[in-house]
């Protein structure tokens, strides 16, 4: 999902890229558009923000590919992303982990 500088929404796709050195990369398999995007989308969020920007603050996935400095992580972990890194590093609920 894509916002643009006409503050519409619209699916788009784009090529994959390799993972940076400390970066990973992740296969979606559910995602969400939420209030937060559409607000990112129609400027209303961060008026700063630069457009076009690529949507989507809730989803979940599986790690395809880890850059080589990634320790943390490994192919095949199963994540769910987060915007708001203070929240990263918080114990996962027993009752909540898949």
């Amino acid at each position: 999902m894509v916002g643009s500088a006409s503050r519409t929404c619209a699916w788009k796709s784009a090529p994959s890229r390799a993972a940076g050195r400390s970066k990973c990369l992740i296969r979606v398999q559910a995602a969400s558009l939420n209030a937060r995007d559409v607000m990112m989308a129609r400027g209303e969020y961060n008026p700063r923000q630069k457009l076009p920007l690529v949507l989507g603050s809730d989803g979940a996935g599986e790690i395809v590919e880890c850059g080589s400095e990634v320790s943390e992580w490994a192919v095949g972990d199963r994540v769910c992303p987060i915007f708001c890194g203070p929240l990263a590093g918080g114990a996962a609920d027993p009752q909540c982990t898949a």
